[in-house]
C-alpha cells in the first residue's frame, strides 16, 4: 500500500544533516514513485562545491537484500546509485515521527519514454549481468506470490466490475497451478530487480545510465525480470507486445546469460505473472493507472507470445 511521507523543508535539513554534506540549497520533490517519496535536493559545501542527491522517503525500511545487492552491483561498475552512509556509516537513517530515509547519488539521464530496439537491449545486457554478479546472495522468496495475489483480489473485489474480477481470477487460478509444476521450479531462480518499468531507468542518449529502485529485490525465477521489462518497454497502445522489441530486450540477455528451455517454454506464464502482480499492485496503490494492465493481460492470455528456442524467429 502507498505510504509516502511528506517534510517541511526545516525536517529536511535535520534529516540531511546527517550525511554531514552540506547545508540544503534546493529541494524539490519528485512525482514519481509509488510506495515511496523522493526528494531531489542539492547541498553545498563551506568551499561552495555542490554536490546532488536522492534522498528517499520510506514507511519501511529497505531489505538487506536492496542494500547487498545496490552495493556489489556498484562495486562491480553498474550504473546503480548506492546509499550514501550517514556520518556513522550506517546506510539508513530513522526519520522522526516515523520512516527511514537514504540518501544515493542522483545519476544522470532521463527516463525513455518510448524506448527502442536499442534501449530494450541495453535493459537486457544490465539484467543479464545483474543476475550474474548476484548468483551468491541469498535473498527470501518474493512475497507477491499467489497467495498474496488471492488475498489483494479478494480486498478489492468488490470494486472491481465483472470482467475485470473474472480476468484476474481466471490469471491467478492458472498462475497456482502452473507454479505447483515440478518444472517451473527447475527454472533459474536467483535475485531479481523485479520493477523495472521504464520510470526506473535512466538514458543519455541510447547509453543506459542508471538503473534505480531496487527495494523489490528478491529470488524469484530470473526470466520474471524479463517479463517485467517486456511488458512496459515493449507493450503496444492497444495492449500487446512489440515482437522486436521484445526480441532485442531477450537476445541481449541470452548474449550475457543463456536462456534455458524451459525459461523460454514459460515465458507467456512468466509474461501474466508479471502483468498479474502488477495490476493487483496497482489496485493497491493506483498512482498509475491498473486499466493499462488489465488491457495487457486480456491480450497476454488471448494472444500469448511463443519464443522459438533459437530466439532467431
Amino acid at each position: 500500500m502507498s505510504e509516502r511521507i511528506d517534510v517541511s523543508r526545516p525536517r529536511l535539513e535535520a534529516l540531511l544533516s546527517n550525511w554531514g554534506l552540506g547545508a540544503l540549497v534546493e529541494a524539490e520533490r519528485a512525482s514519481l514513485g509509488i510506495e515511496n517519496t523522493n526528494y531531489f535536493v542539492t547541498l553545498e559545501q563551506s568551499d561552495g562545491s555542490r554536490s546532488h542527491w536522492v534522498l528517499t522517503l520510506m514507511a519501511r525500511p529497505p531489505t538487506r537484500t536492496a542494500l547487498d545487492v545496490l552495493e556489489l552491483l556498484q562495486a562491480r561498475g553498474l550504473p546503480v546509485p548506492a546509499p550514501q552512509g550517514d556520518l556513522a556509516g550506517e546506510p539508513v537513517v530513522p526519520v522522526p515521527g516515523g520512516g527511514h530515509a537514504l540518501l544515493a547519488p542522483r545519476l544522470a539521464g532521463s527516463h525513455p519514454e518510448q524506448p527502442g530496439v536499442r534501449a530494450c537491449a541495453a535493459a537486457g545486457r544490465f539484467l543479464a549481468r545483474m543476475h550474474a554478479h548476484t548468483a551468491q546472495i541469498h535473498a527470501p522468496e518474493h512475497p507477491r506470490n499467489t497467495d498474496w495475489m488471492r488475498m489483494r483480489l479478494a480486498v478489492h473485489r468488490q470494486r472491481l466490475g465483472f470482467a475485470a474480477r473474472d480476468l484476474l481470477e481466471t490469471s491467478v487460478l492458472g498462475l497456482t497451478v502452473v507454479q505447483r509444476r515440478r518444472d517451473w521450479h527447475r527454472m533459474p531462480h536467483g535475485v531479481v530487480h523485479g520493477d523495472l518499468f521504464r520510470d526506473n531507468a535512466l538514458f543519455e542518449g541510447e547509453e543506459l545510465a542508471g538503473v534505480i529502485d531496487f527495494h523489490h529485490a528478491a529470488r524469484a525465477p530470473l526470466a520474471f525480470d524479463l517479463a517485467v521489462t517486456a511488458n512496459d518497454w515493449c507493450r503496444h497502445p492497444a495492449g500487446g507486445l512489440d515482437r522486436a522489441r521484445m526480441l532485442a530486450l531477450l537476445r541481449a540477455y541470452d548474449s550475457e546469460r543463456s536462456l534455458t528451455p524451459l525459461e523460454l517454454w514459460f515465458w507467456p506464464v512468466l509474461l501474466v505473472l508479471a502483468a498479474t502482480r502488477f495490476w493487483i499492485a496497482r489496485l493497491d496503490s493506483p498512482r498509475k493507472p491498473p486499466e493499462e494492465m488489465m488491457s495487457l493481460l486480456r491480450h497476454l492470455l488471448l494472444h500469448p507470445p511463443r519464443l522459438h528456442p533459437s530466439l532467431a524467429v
